[in-house]
């Protein structure tokens, strides 16, 4: 009876069998996210992409460089948010 309260450092097959199925989800997340983040940086800056009042949000050579960097920021935020919700918080 001892034995069975003991904490040897092993896991369980259970919990390599848990493991296994939690590092699969995390990096079907990731590639969502990346998938994602390229295809929005397309729709992005190749110009279909409409701000709510139905003008583009980027033309090229017209648009200026801190309306294309917020854009890219904007992107980036999605994907991110995107991936860490692939995480378990303690």
């Amino acid at each position: 009876m001892a034995n069975l309260s003991e904490d040897n450092g092993e896991e369980t097959p259970l919990q390599v069998r848990l493991n296994g199925v939690a590092t699969f989800i995390g990096m079907v997340g990731l590639s969502v996210a990346g998938v994602v983040l390229g295809v929005l940086a397309i729709r992005y800056f190749t110009g279909h992409t409409k701000n709510p009042d139905g003008t583009v949000q980027f033309r090229a050579g017209t648009t200026g460089l801190k309306q294309g960097f917020m854009g890219a920021i904007r992107i980036l935020t999605i994907a991110l948010l995107l991936c860490l919700r692939d995480f378990h918080w303690p």
